[in-house]
């Protein structure tokens, strides 16, 4: 078993109404027709030997259990939110019934002769997953496994889980139509909402319909906006440092690229600018109160290690600390953001015990310090680690 259980929250607090509403649809509409209604699927599902526009819109609403509702519901409560304050509430209620639609097409064109109805909403929330794709490949996906006596939690980016959920389908998919296999689901409903939500996405931002800023699938594929980039770093915590000093941040000068598209900046969006600007303070003010409301709120490794690096320069020794172990949490596989985060950690931690005396923190620092051994890309880092660590562990 694999399931999906928690994404990365939206960088801004947000009321996803449509995804709210088109859940609530949908369980509205099986609690008045129930499950294993063969005559209320044989007048709104969609038969591709007889369907018609109608039916192909309906059927988007009926689903034959509860289970087939609960995996429909949970995947778009799970990832609409994200998709919706990207792109807005309006377009995004057409790309989802849009999708939901080239669902349908996709099963037609395999099985156009059926006379079995089909239905479900899984077209159009695999087309959610496909926008969602394209705009948020590295957000972090908490995700439960099952597999026989092996149970636990990783923590996935995006573009592996749906990834892993896409090539299932595929294989499904063939299996139906090559081998003959009788499953009782529309593989290609999935696979024709899942190509929509793709092209969607990228027409949107295309055309300016949808606001420009992070790495989206295609940045993904080109190796484009990962750890490649050199963040500035600071050893001040003890009179060391590598030249780079604080305060550079790494933007992706949305600007630069065509502004937003019209579309309402991101938190990202809005701290990149205000950096770039040098508006430093401001950046600061605004990320203390988008972190104290949403707990949650992690920003692209760049951008979050230089604003830790920036809070701790401003006196906030607490704030950058949150700063960094938001990064250390989200992105525990991009380097060299999270390693340098976790020196930033244990310097912050070494910094106040220097100044009360208290080794109390020494144990956390040395955990921090073994990740960066261990993790970090630079040799001189590592080896700023190393005589730390030496330190830490040497005689009280």
């Amino acid at each position: 078993m694999f399931l999906p259980i928690k994404d990365q929250a939206p960088d801004r607090p947000y009321n996803a109404w449509v995804t709210w509403s088109l859940v609530a649809a949908n369980v509205l509409v099986f609690t008045q027709t129930g499950a294993d209604n063969l005559p209320v699927w044989i007048k709104y599902g969609f038969i591709p030997a007889s369907g018609t526009l109608e039916t192909a819109f309906t059927s988007m609403f009926l689903h034959a259990d509860i289970m087939h509702l609960l995996g429909n519901m949970w995947f778009l409560f799970l990832f609409g939110d994200n998709v919706e304050l990207r792109i807005g509430r309006a377009k995004y209620l057409i790309a989802y019934l849009g999708s939901g639609l080239a669902g349908v097409a996709g099963h037609y064109y395999f099985f156009p002769d059926s006379a079995i109805p089909s239905f479900g909403a899984s077209g159009a929330v695999f087309g959610v997953l496909g926008m969602y794709l394209y705009y948020f490949p590295r957000n972090r996906v908490k995700f439960f496994y099952w597999i026989v006596i092996f149970v636990g939690v990783v923590h996935l980016e995006a573009v592996w889980v749906i990834g892993f959920w896409i090539l299932k389908e595929a294989l499904m998919g063939y299996a139906v139509t090559v081998a003959n296999v009788t499953t009782g689901t529309a593989h290609w409903a999935h696979a024709g909402g899942f190509v929509f939500g793709l092209v969607c996405a990228k027409g949107l931002m295309i055309t300016g319909l949808a606001p420009k800023g992070g790495a989206t699938l295609g940045d993904w594929l080109l190796g484009r906006g990962g750890p490649a980039r050199e963040a500035a770093h600071d050893s001040s915590a003890y009179g060391e440092s590598n030249g780079g000093g604080w305060g550079n941040p790494v933007h992706s000068n949305a600007g630069e690229r065509g502004g937003w598209g019209g579309g309402v900046p991101t938190m990202a969006q809005a701290l990149e600018a205000l950096l770039e600007a040098g508006q430093t303070q401001e950046a600061l003010n605004l990320w203390r109160r988008a972190a104290a409301a949403n707990p949650h709120l992690t920003l692209a490794p760049d951008v979050q290690l230089t604003l830790g690096q920036l809070l701790q320069k401003d006196g906030d020794a607490e704030g950058a600390r949150d700063a960094f172990q938001r990064l250390a949490n989200a992105y525990t596989d991009r380097q060299p953001y999270t390693a340098e985060s976790h020196l930033a950690l244990a310097a912050l931690l070494l910094e106040r015990a220097r100044a009360s005396g208290d080794r109390g923190g020494f144990p956390e620092a040395a955990s921090h310090l073994r990740h960066v051994i261990s993790t970090h890309p630079q040799h001189e880092r590592r080896e700023l680690a190393k005589l730390w660590l030496a330190t830490v562990e040497g005689p009280a």
